[in-house]
């Protein structure tokens, strides 16, 4: 993640995987202050947040809805943080993701794009939509690392 944020590695797609409590925030943290040092601007929100704003931008009609998800699909550094947490997953909510993420993953040879993604999830892996696990295995774009299962929050002081 360093060599990451450094700009030493180009990946454009990122995923983490593990317990709650073992460092995946803590790490997003330390890339986006990383790409902050070098003038790189990322946008950071949960996978609640996404999927509330888009469930409201739908109610309120018009275009608010499409709106609201092509600033997601097209943010060039979109950081996804704790899928899996706070929402229902409802086939909504995931195909939305997999939508934003696929859309992303078909832009990986577009050299004007330059959209990269980070997903952190604390689901086991193999409970993540597989069209949105295959993007983050391409070895040329992507990279999926494992967290561990220590909650380090839990450590004595």
């Amino acid at each position: 993640m360093r060599a990451f944020a450094e700009g030493t590695i180009n990946k454009q797609f990122i995923l983490l995987y593990g317990t709650v409590g073992c460092g995946k925030t803590h790490l997003i943290e330390a890339l986006i202050i990383g790409w902050a040092k070098r003038n790189i601007r990322s946008r950071y929100m949960t996978f609640s947040d996404i999927t509330r704003r888009l469930k409201a931008a739908l109610r309120s009609g018009g275009d608010f809805y499409e709106d609201q998800f092509n600033a997601y699909r097209d943010t060039k550094r979109l950081i996804v943080d704790d899928f899996g947490s706070g929402t229902t997953e409802s086939r909504f909510e995931i195909s939305d993701l997999e939508d934003i993420i696929d859309f992303r993953y078909r832009r990986r040879y577009c050299p004007d794009c330059d959209l990269v993604t980070v997903l952190a999830t604390n689901k086991d892996i193999s409970e993540l939509p597989d069209r949105v696990v295959s993007r983050f295995y391409d070895p040329e774009f992507g990279t999926v690392l494992y967290m561990g299962d220590k909650d380090y929050r839990r450590r004595k002081v």
